[in-house]
């Protein structure tokens, strides 16, 4: 009985955890803007590595640098952030309009999320120094 029992607390841990991991990774992954929000939350708390990790990078030497990214996001101070509208060009590209608050000032901005190998990115082209 007690091997029964056992048996049944164990499968019902192992299909919690599935599910906890299925839905953690999977969650946010699933549309274009629970992967921007994920983008902006990781700018907004200065994980720029990980923000990083979910820009486009499919066109080498059209993303930005990752160390100039980086001490962009830890010296941007980003302070708050809202999503105002998704619009779907098609299953694999979303155009989201956003809100960004810094100190003092708020910024209306338009950003790109692409399906890229089953996966949403963040499209950022680098800036063209002339």
């Amino acid at each position: 009985m007690k091997q029964k029992i056992l048996k049944y607390v164990t499968l019902i841990v192992v299909i919690i955890f599935a599910a906890f991991i299925y839905f953690h990774y999977f969650g946010w992954h699933a549309t274009a803007e629970g992967t921007l929000d994920k983008y902006l939350e990781m700018v907004r708390t200065g994980q720029a590595e990980s923000a990083y990790d979910l820009i486009d990078q499919s066109n080498p030497g059209q993303y930005p640098d990752r160390e100039k990214f980086i001490d962009s996001v830890k010296s941007g101070g980003l302070i708050d952030y809202h999503i105002k509208e998704v619009n779907y060009k098609n299953k694999d590209l979303a155009e989201i309009q956003f809100v960004m608050n810094y100190k003092n000032v708020e910024q209306k901005k338009t950003m790109k999320v692409k399906k890229i190998n089953g996966e949403w990115k963040v499209l950022i082209r680098k800036v063209v120094e002339e």
